[in-house]
């Protein structure tokens, strides 16, 4: 089994249209999404496809907002470098 490296802004990115399509298919297939979870003392009620959304949401931000990065190498000193999403 291989583990891959993927940054945090991608996986955000594929959370938060997954969560998306989840809520647009619902809505086209019964006209309304429907919420199912509730978590005790949380008043909203929610569905899987807005905590993809949310958490996606959080990824995307946290990749956006990490310190950024020196980048190493001659010439290079006092540059830095902001990795992509």
């Amino acid at each position: 089994l291989a583990v891959v490296r993927v940054p945090r802004g991608r996986i955000g990115l594929a959370l938060m249209l997954g969560g998306a399509a989840g809520n647009v298919l619902s809505r086209l297939a019964s006209g309304h999404v429907t919420d199912f979870l509730q978590v005790w003392p949380w008043p909203a009620v929610f569905n899987v496809a807005d905590v993809a959304l949310r958490v996606g949401a959080i990824l995307v931000l946290a990749a956006w907002l990490r310190p950024e990065v020196l980048r190493e190498g001659p010439g290079a000193v006092g540059r830095r470098n902001i990795p992509p999403l």
